[in-house]
């Protein structure tokens, strides 16, 4: 689900604000880089460690989601400044001219 190098965000607020070995939890809406990806075999899950922490200070990989990077396309938008070319309703310029 996560890879090296990849952008996730924190989804849980802590209980503590600080973990067991002293580093202070991780806060909802942090945005994060991963660099190390560690599976805990007591636990039976995935642990992370980022760039922007030391490498002690891990998170469960349950308390992040991948961030979604998209280009931005502003193309609809340069479509609409385009000049529209008049729509003419024929049906009213027959009327028009046969008055």
């Amino acid at each position: 689900m996560f890879h090296i190098g990849q952008r996730v965000e924190c989804i849980r607020t802590p209980s503590r604000i600080v973990n067991d070995l002293g580093y202070p939890r991780f806060q909802k809406g942090d945005i994060l880089t991963v660099a190390g990806i560690e599976y805990d075999e007591y636990y039976e899950t995935e642990f992370l460690m980022f760039a922007e922490r030391s490498p002690q200070h891990r998170g469960q990989s349950t308390g992040f989601r991948p961030i979604v990077e998209r280009k931005t396309d502003i193309s609809i938008f340069t479509e609409m400044l385009k000049p529209q070319p008049k729509k003419v309703d024929r049906r009213l310029v027959i009327r028009e001219q046969t008055r």
